[in-house]
């Protein structure tokens, strides 16, 4: 009789010390890893680089980023307008597929502050970048103040237009020929 209370107390102790093992090994907790990501997106190289001129007209436009982008709908423009432009987000990169350029002009890739990572990290502050299918780049240089009533607008988007024969466009309808912010 004493055996068989022995044998029941190991076989006791014995679960006892399996259930405890089994649920001190199962713990809810987020994965080990790296501190949070708090960085923006950072561009690793352009194609046609900044400042190039004598850019083919074909050429297809690709910027590449160092981190996963988020699709964001008006963070990229490409001005002046192009016909049937189309910008694809594909991971790292963004691809501008477009008609042929025009010659001998200069045009911009302006990224805003919208472009964001996976992460929700935003750009701290806009991008352009110029390029040009002739032998020289265009300033894209305009100057003036921009007032929303009596006080200076901060971070405001401005478009600029051309007005053919002098007439002031409706530009609803209109691509800008440029876009900047403040």
């Amino acid at each position: 009789m004493r055996k068989a209370n022995i044998t029941e107390i190991l076989r006791q102790t014995t679960l006892a010390f399996c259930i405890i093992f089994l649920f001190s090994c199962a713990r809810i907790q987020a994965p080990p890893g790296g501190p949070e990501d708090k960085s923006p997106p950072k561009i690793i190289y352009t194609i046609p680089a900044a400042g190039t001129t004598d850019v083919a007209l074909d050429t297809r436009i690709e910027i590449r980023f160092n981190e996963y982008i988020k699709k964001t709908t008006g963070a990229v423009v490409l001005l002046p307008p192009v016909e049937n432009t189309k910008i694809k987000f594909k991971g790292k990169r963004i691809v501008i597929d477009h008609a042929p350029l025009t010659p001998n002009t200069t045009y911009r890739i302006s990224i805003s502050t919208g472009l964001k990572d996976l992460r929700n990290n935003a750009l701290k502050r806009a991008i352009n970048i110029a390029f040009s299918t002739g032998a020289a780049l265009d300033s894209f240089s305009l100057s003036g103040k921009i007032y929303e009533g009596f006080f200076p607008a901060e971070e405001t988007r401005v478009h600029a237009y051309i007005a053919e024969n002098g007439e002031i466009p409706d530009t609803l309808p209109l691509q800008p020929y440029a876009v900047s912010w403040t």
